[in-house]
Protein backbone atom coordinates (compact mmCIF):
# COMPACT_ATOMS: atom_id res chain seq x y z
CA UNK A 1 0.00 0.00 0.00
CA UNK A 2 1.26 3.43 -0.90
CA UNK A 3 2.30 5.62 1.98
CA UNK A 4 2.35 9.38 1.84
CA UNK A 5 5.04 11.05 3.92
CA UNK A 6 3.79 13.68 6.31
CA UNK A 7 5.48 17.07 6.14
CA UNK A 8 3.24 18.88 8.62
CA UNK A 9 4.59 20.72 11.64
CA UNK A 10 3.06 19.96 15.02
CA UNK A 11 1.30 22.88 16.72
CA UNK A 12 2.85 21.73 19.98
CA UNK A 13 6.41 22.58 18.94
CA UNK A 14 8.20 25.58 20.37
CA UNK A 15 8.02 28.60 18.06
CA UNK A 16 10.94 31.00 17.63
CA UNK A 17 10.98 34.51 16.27
CA UNK A 18 11.86 34.96 12.56
CA UNK A 19 14.93 37.03 13.51
CA UNK A 20 16.23 34.28 15.78
CA UNK A 21 15.69 31.64 13.10
CA UNK A 22 17.50 33.77 10.49
CA UNK A 23 20.47 34.16 12.82
CA UNK A 24 20.68 30.42 13.49
CA UNK A 25 20.26 29.65 9.77
CA UNK A 26 23.09 32.00 8.82
CA UNK A 27 25.34 30.39 11.42
CA UNK A 28 24.55 26.91 10.13
CA UNK A 29 25.26 27.91 6.55
CA UNK A 30 28.65 29.37 7.52
CA UNK A 31 29.47 26.28 9.54
CA UNK A 32 28.48 24.03 6.65
CA UNK A 33 30.67 25.99 4.25
CA UNK A 34 33.62 25.80 6.63
CA UNK A 35 33.27 22.05 7.10
CA UNK A 36 32.98 21.37 3.38
CA UNK A 37 35.87 23.62 2.34
CA UNK A 38 38.26 20.68 2.49
CA UNK A 39 36.03 18.45 0.36
CA UNK A 40 37.62 16.69 -2.59
CA UNK A 41 36.49 17.97 -5.99
CA UNK A 42 37.04 15.61 -8.88
CA UNK A 43 36.07 15.59 -12.55
CA UNK A 44 34.86 12.21 -13.76
CA UNK A 45 33.74 11.04 -17.19
CA UNK A 46 31.10 8.41 -17.93
CA UNK A 47 32.20 6.86 -21.25
CA UNK A 48 29.59 6.02 -23.86
CA UNK A 49 29.23 4.89 -27.47
CA UNK A 50 27.99 8.26 -28.73
CA UNK A 51 29.69 10.72 -26.39
CA UNK A 52 31.33 10.84 -22.99
CA UNK A 53 29.39 12.56 -20.21
CA UNK A 54 31.46 14.73 -17.83
CA UNK A 55 30.69 15.07 -14.13
CA UNK A 56 31.86 17.32 -11.30
CA UNK A 57 31.99 15.33 -8.05
CA UNK A 58 32.28 16.43 -4.42
CA UNK A 59 33.04 14.35 -1.33
CA UNK A 60 34.82 14.52 1.99
CA UNK A 61 38.31 12.97 1.74
CA UNK A 62 38.51 9.18 1.60
CA UNK A 63 37.75 6.33 -0.77
CA UNK A 64 35.37 4.41 1.47
CA UNK A 65 32.13 3.42 -0.31
CA UNK A 66 29.35 5.97 0.03
CA UNK A 67 25.95 6.51 -1.54
CA UNK A 68 25.94 8.99 -4.42
CA UNK A 69 23.54 11.82 -5.18
CA UNK A 70 23.48 12.79 -8.86
CA UNK A 71 22.55 16.43 -9.52
CA UNK A 72 20.85 17.45 -12.75
CA UNK A 73 21.18 21.18 -13.40
CA UNK A 74 18.55 23.48 -14.81
CA UNK A 75 18.52 25.44 -18.04
CA UNK A 76 21.70 27.32 -19.02
CA UNK A 77 23.91 24.61 -17.52
CA UNK A 78 25.76 23.96 -14.29
CA UNK A 79 28.05 27.00 -14.20
CA UNK A 80 25.21 29.51 -14.47
CA UNK A 81 23.93 28.58 -10.99
CA UNK A 82 26.93 26.72 -9.60
CA UNK A 83 26.78 28.46 -6.20
CA UNK A 84 23.21 27.24 -5.76
CA UNK A 85 24.05 23.65 -6.69
CA UNK A 86 27.21 23.66 -4.58
CA UNK A 87 25.20 24.80 -1.57
CA UNK A 88 23.09 21.66 -1.87
CA UNK A 89 26.21 19.59 -2.56
CA UNK A 90 27.98 20.88 0.56
CA UNK A 91 25.03 20.01 2.76
CA UNK A 92 24.82 16.50 1.31
CA UNK A 93 28.58 15.93 1.52
CA UNK A 94 28.47 16.87 5.18
CA UNK A 95 25.89 14.12 5.68
CA UNK A 96 28.17 11.47 4.24
CA UNK A 97 27.20 11.47 0.57
CA UNK A 98 29.30 11.79 -2.54
CA UNK A 99 27.65 14.26 -4.92
CA UNK A 100 28.16 14.29 -8.69
CA UNK A 101 26.74 16.98 -10.94
CA UNK A 102 26.02 15.45 -14.34
CA UNK A 103 26.99 17.92 -17.07
CA UNK A 104 24.59 16.53 -19.64
CA UNK A 105 24.77 19.41 -22.14
CA UNK A 106 26.92 19.08 -25.24
CA UNK A 107 28.89 22.15 -26.34
CA UNK A 108 26.15 22.99 -28.82
CA UNK A 109 23.45 22.54 -26.17
CA UNK A 110 25.33 24.94 -23.91
CA UNK A 111 25.66 27.52 -26.68
CA UNK A 112 21.98 27.42 -27.61
CA UNK A 113 20.62 27.22 -24.06
CA UNK A 114 22.67 30.27 -23.03
CA UNK A 115 21.61 32.26 -26.07
CA UNK A 116 19.04 35.06 -26.21
CA UNK A 117 16.76 33.30 -28.71
CA UNK A 118 13.89 31.95 -26.58
CA UNK A 119 12.35 29.97 -29.44
CA UNK A 120 15.70 28.34 -30.19
CA UNK A 121 16.05 27.34 -26.53
CA UNK A 122 12.57 25.83 -26.47
CA UNK A 123 13.20 23.96 -29.71
CA UNK A 124 16.50 22.65 -28.38
CA UNK A 125 14.78 21.42 -25.23
CA UNK A 126 12.15 19.57 -27.25
CA UNK A 127 14.59 17.95 -29.65
CA UNK A 128 17.32 17.12 -27.14
CA UNK A 129 15.38 16.08 -24.05
CA UNK A 130 15.51 12.33 -24.77
CA UNK A 131 19.21 12.62 -25.61
CA UNK A 132 19.78 14.35 -22.26
CA UNK A 133 17.90 11.55 -20.50
CA UNK A 134 20.21 9.07 -22.22
CA UNK A 135 23.31 11.00 -21.14
CA UNK A 136 22.08 11.22 -17.54
CA UNK A 137 21.23 7.51 -17.47
CA UNK A 138 24.70 6.76 -18.80
CA UNK A 139 26.23 8.73 -15.94
CA UNK A 140 23.95 7.19 -13.28
CA UNK A 141 24.86 3.69 -14.49
CA UNK A 142 28.55 4.55 -14.40
CA UNK A 143 28.31 5.97 -10.87
CA UNK A 144 26.34 3.00 -9.58
CA UNK A 145 29.12 0.59 -10.62
CA UNK A 146 32.04 2.46 -9.08
CA UNK A 147 33.85 0.70 -6.23
CA UNK A 148 33.41 3.87 -4.14
CA UNK A 149 29.61 3.74 -4.47
CA UNK A 150 27.58 1.69 -2.01
CA UNK A 151 25.30 -1.02 -3.37
CA UNK A 152 22.22 0.96 -2.42
CA UNK A 153 22.17 2.74 -5.74
CA UNK A 154 22.09 6.43 -6.65
CA UNK A 155 19.84 9.27 -5.55
CA UNK A 156 18.77 11.83 -8.15
CA UNK A 157 18.32 15.54 -7.39
CA UNK A 158 17.01 17.79 -10.17
CA UNK A 159 16.28 21.49 -10.55
CA UNK A 160 13.84 23.10 -13.01
CA UNK A 161 14.66 21.67 -16.46
CA UNK A 162 16.84 19.15 -14.63
CA UNK A 163 13.88 18.25 -12.41
CA UNK A 164 11.83 17.15 -15.42
CA UNK A 165 14.91 15.26 -16.55
CA UNK A 166 15.36 13.72 -13.08
CA UNK A 167 11.81 12.33 -13.13
CA UNK A 168 12.48 10.74 -16.52
CA UNK A 169 15.79 9.26 -15.35
CA UNK A 170 14.41 7.96 -12.06
CA UNK A 171 11.49 6.42 -13.93
CA UNK A 172 13.64 4.57 -16.47
CA UNK A 173 16.76 3.59 -14.53
CA UNK A 174 16.66 0.88 -11.85
CA UNK A 175 19.88 2.25 -10.32
CA UNK A 176 18.00 5.40 -9.26
CA UNK A 177 16.75 4.59 -5.76
CA UNK A 178 15.43 7.97 -4.55
CA UNK A 179 14.31 11.16 -6.28
CA UNK A 180 14.07 14.76 -5.10
CA UNK A 181 12.93 17.36 -7.61
CA UNK A 182 12.78 21.14 -7.26
CA UNK A 183 10.17 23.07 -9.28
CA UNK A 184 9.76 20.59 -12.12
CA UNK A 185 6.92 18.37 -13.27
CA UNK A 186 5.91 15.39 -15.41
CA UNK A 187 8.17 15.07 -18.48
CA UNK A 188 5.70 14.83 -21.36
CA UNK A 189 8.19 13.22 -23.74
CA UNK A 190 9.01 10.41 -21.31
CA UNK A 191 5.91 9.85 -19.18
CA UNK A 192 4.65 6.93 -21.28
CA UNK A 193 7.92 5.08 -20.63
CA UNK A 194 7.75 5.49 -16.87
CA UNK A 195 6.25 2.38 -15.30
CA UNK A 196 7.38 3.06 -11.75
CA UNK A 197 9.33 5.60 -9.72
CA UNK A 198 11.46 5.30 -6.59
CA UNK A 199 10.46 7.21 -3.43
CA UNK A 200 9.94 10.78 -4.61
CA UNK A 201 9.93 14.18 -2.92
CA UNK A 202 8.40 17.18 -4.72
CA UNK A 203 9.44 20.76 -3.87
CA UNK A 204 7.77 23.83 -5.40
CA UNK A 205 6.73 27.40 -4.68
CA UNK A 206 3.16 28.53 -5.21
CA UNK A 207 4.35 31.84 -6.73
CA UNK A 208 6.46 30.17 -9.44
CA UNK A 209 5.92 32.04 -12.72
CA UNK A 210 8.29 29.88 -14.77
CA UNK A 211 6.98 26.42 -13.92
CA UNK A 212 3.48 26.75 -12.49
CA UNK A 213 2.73 25.11 -9.16
CA UNK A 214 0.04 23.19 -11.06
CA UNK A 215 2.91 21.18 -12.53
CA UNK A 216 3.79 20.06 -9.00
CA UNK A 217 0.23 18.95 -8.32
CA UNK A 218 0.12 17.10 -11.64
CA UNK A 219 3.38 15.38 -10.73
CA UNK A 220 1.92 14.45 -7.34
CA UNK A 221 -0.98 12.67 -9.05
CA UNK A 222 1.47 10.94 -11.38
CA UNK A 223 3.76 9.87 -8.54
CA UNK A 224 0.89 8.57 -6.41
CA UNK A 225 0.42 5.60 -8.74
CA UNK A 226 4.08 5.14 -9.70
CA UNK A 227 6.08 5.37 -6.45
CA UNK A 228 5.96 3.32 -3.23
CA UNK A 229 5.82 6.56 -1.24
CA UNK A 230 6.27 10.26 -1.76
CA UNK A 231 6.38 13.64 -0.08
CA UNK A 232 5.40 17.08 -1.33
CA UNK A 233 6.29 20.52 0.03
CA UNK A 234 4.73 23.65 -1.45
CA UNK A 235 6.15 26.94 -0.13
CA UNK A 236 3.74 29.91 -0.01
CA UNK A 237 5.09 32.96 -1.82
CA UNK A 238 8.16 31.16 -3.19
CA UNK A 239 9.08 31.72 -6.82
CA UNK A 240 11.14 29.76 -9.29
CA UNK A 241 14.66 29.03 -8.05
CA UNK A 242 13.84 30.30 -4.55
CA UNK A 243 16.60 28.13 -3.06
CA UNK A 244 19.24 30.23 -4.84
CA UNK A 245 19.00 32.58 -1.86
CA UNK A 246 20.73 30.36 0.69
CA UNK A 247 19.73 32.71 3.54
CA UNK A 248 16.00 32.38 2.79
CA UNK A 249 14.24 30.38 5.50
CA UNK A 250 12.30 28.45 2.86
CA UNK A 251 15.52 27.55 1.03
CA UNK A 252 17.08 26.31 4.27
CA UNK A 253 13.98 24.28 5.10
CA UNK A 254 13.78 22.78 1.60
CA UNK A 255 17.43 21.79 1.66
CA UNK A 256 17.00 20.11 5.05
CA UNK A 257 13.87 18.25 3.95
CA UNK A 258 15.66 17.01 0.84
CA UNK A 259 18.51 15.66 2.98
CA UNK A 260 16.06 13.99 5.36
CA UNK A 261 14.29 12.35 2.43
CA UNK A 262 17.52 11.00 0.98
CA UNK A 263 18.61 9.85 4.45
CA UNK A 264 15.39 7.87 4.81
CA UNK A 265 15.64 6.15 1.44
CA UNK A 266 19.36 6.13 0.67
CA UNK A 267 21.06 6.06 4.10
CA UNK A 268 24.58 7.35 4.47
CA UNK A 269 27.13 6.52 7.16
CA UNK A 270 26.78 10.00 8.65
CA UNK A 271 23.48 11.29 10.01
Amino acid sequence: MQKRLSMKTSDNKTRFSPAFLRTIAAFLILASTARSAAADVRDLVAPGPDRDVPMRCYANPGEDPRPVIAILHGGRGYEAFRAQYESHSSALVNRGYRVCAILYYSKEDLRVMNGSDREARQARYQTQFNSWVGAANQAVDYLSHLATTTSGGVGVLGFSEGAFLAVAVAGTNSNARALVEFYGGVPSTAQNRIVKLPPTFIVHGDADKVVSVQEAYALKEFVEVKAPNYGIQIYPGAGHGFDANVNDARAIDAKQKAIEFFSAHLPSSSK
